[in-house]
C-alpha cells in the first residue's frame, strides 16, 4: 500500500530515519528495490533528502543500493539531497566518501551540486566541492556554470569570492602541471606528457587548496625547475600571524619540497655527467 505520495512503509520509515523499523520490515520480507511511484526515488534518496542519518549510514555501510542510482528525472542521492534545500556538508561528506558522483546532475536541469551550492551563496559547499575536485566549469541545461549562477543571484560578495577561488585553483593546476611535465622531461619522458591525466591533476589542485601556503609552494617549485627566477610574494606580518595554525603544515611541505630539489639537482649532474662521458 502506497500513501499519496506515492511512498510505501519502507520508503516512509527511511523518511522518518527509524532504523529499527526499516531492520524490521526488510526481515519480514521488504525490499529496498521498491522506489517511490511519483518520482522513482529509492530509500537512499529519501534518507538524502531527510537528513536520515542512521538509515543513510546502514544503506551505505550494508551496499543494498547503488550509490549513483537515478530518479525518474536522473537525480542522484546527492542532487536529490539539494531539492529538500542547502544540504549539510556533513551528509555531502558521507555520500561522497561512499563514491557519489560529484558532477552528477538531473537530466531535465543539468544541475551539479556545485552549481547548486552557488544558487545557495555557499561559501562552505564551494569551497567543499571544489577542493574535493569538482568540474567548476561544468554547464547546465541552460549553458550556466555555477559562476553565471553566482552572478545572477545578485550577491557582489558572493560572485567575487567564487570568482577568485577559481582563479586561485586554475593557478595551482597550472603550477602542478607545469612542475610535473618539468620533471618527466628531466627524465627524459617528455612523450609522457600527453598521458598526464586530468583527474592527477585535479586531485594536485585540490591538494594545492587545502593551505594558502601549498600554492606558492607548488609555483616556487615550478620556477625552480624551469630555471627562472621565484616571484613568491613575501607574506605581510600580520597575514603570517593568522596564518599560524598553518605552521606545521607548510614547514613539513617546505621540507618536503626542499629534499625534491637537492634530488633533481643530483640527478641534473648525474646526467649531465653521463652527457659528459
Amino acid at each position: 500500500a502506497r500513501d499519496d505520495r506515492g511512498n510505501n512503509v519502507l520508503l516512509n520509515a527511511c523518511e522518518e530515519d527509524d532504523l529499527k523499523l526499516v531492520k524490521h520490515l526488510v526481515k519480514a520480507g521488504a525490499s529496498f528495490s521498491v522506489v517511490n511511484s511519483s518520482d522513482g526515488s529509492n530509500c537512499l534518496h529519501v534518507a538524502a533528502y531527510s537528513r536520515s542519518y542512521a538509515v543513510l549510514s546502514y544503506i551505505i555501510d550494508n551496499k543494498l543500493i547503488d550509490i549513483n542510482s537515478r530518479t525518474f528525472r536522473g537525480n542522484t542521492p546527492l542532487t536529490y539531497s539539494f531539492e529538500a534545500g542547502k544540504t549539510p556538508a556533513k551528509l555531502i561528506n558521507i555520500l561522497l566518501s561512499a563514491g557519489a558522483d560529484i558532477d552528477a546532475c538531473d537530466h531535465v536541469y543539468g544541475w551539479t551540486p556545485y552549481i547548486w551550492s552557488c544558487d545557495f551563496s555557499s561559501f562552505e559547499l564551494v569551497s567543499l566541492f571544489i577542493g574535493a575536485g569538482c568540474d567548476w566549469k561544468k554547464r547546465n541545461k541552460y549553458g550556466q556554470t555555477g559562476k553565471d549562477i553566482a552572478r545572477s543571484i545578485r550577491n557582489k560578495k558572493f560572485e567575487i569570492w567564487v570568482a577568485d577561488v577559481i582563479a586561485r585553483t586554475e593557478r595551482s593546476i597550472e603550477a602542478a602541471r607545469r612542475a610535473t611535465i618539468t620533471v618527466l622531461c628531466m627524465h627524459n619522458n617528455s612523450h609522457m606528457k600527453k598521458q598526464i591525466n586530468k583527474d592527477v591533476l585535479r586531485i594536485l589542485g585540490k591538494m594545492v587548496w587545502q593551505s594558502r601556503r601549498d600554492l606558492e609552494v607548488w609555483e616556487e617549485a615550478a620556477l625552480k625547475l624551469e630555471g627562472m627566477p621565484s616571484t613568491v610574494r613575501q607574506k605581510p606580518k600580520e597575514e603570517e600571524e593568522e596564518g599560524q595554525v598553518f605552521t606545521g603544515v607548510q614547514e613539513d611541505n617546505a621540507k618536503k619540497m626542499e629534499e625534491k630539489n637537492e634530488e633533481l639537482r643530483k640527478m641534473e649532474v648525474q646526467l649531465k655527467k653521463k652527457d659528459n662521458a
